[in-house]
This record gives structure tokens, sequence and C-alpha cells, in this order.
């Protein structure tokens, strides 16, 4: 994951999520099928109502979801994808 960028005390906060967004999310999103995008926007949702450290132990028990069930081809696609940005 590419690390944010500075905001010089919010003066650039709207830029840069534009940014991020453009050129981190929506490359990712194009990966989906459009038919997944209820499931994704459910994960998010839900992602976004959760506490910090509720966000932490969903990440660490998707390492290990990841450790077992990781699609072989969806990763590659993935690694391409990071390669270009």
């Amino acid at each position: 994951m590419p690390p944010l960028l500075w905001e010089a005390g919010g003066l650039f906060t709207d830029k840069n999520k534009k940014g991020y967004v453009e050129n981190q999310l929506l490359p990712l999103l194009k990966l989906y099928d459009y038919k997944d995008y209820p499931q994704l926007y459910r994960l998010l949702a839900n992602f976004f109502v959760l506490n910090n450290t509720d966000r932490e132990q969903m990440f660490d028990m998707l390492e290990g979801v990841k450790l077992r069930l990781t699609d072989k081809d969806r990763s590659e696609l993935l690694k391409s994808l990071k390669k270009q940005n």
C-alpha cells in the first residue's frame, strides 16, 4: 500500500484524496466484475463503522484467511497492478 502524501496541515487533503482515489483505488476497483460492486460497497460500509482497534483486527483476520484461500490468478493481477503504480 503506498504511503499517504503530506497534507500541509489540511491544505492538500482534498487534492491528495482525489489523487489516491484515481491512482490507487480506481485501478483496483476495475479489477472487479460489476456484479461484485454491491459486495464491495457492503465491505467498505461495514469497515467504516468499526473503531480503529476492530479495523486492525479485521486486517489480522484477513492475513490469516489469505494464507489459506488466496486465488493465484487474482494475486498475480494485483501484483501487476502494484507494479504499474
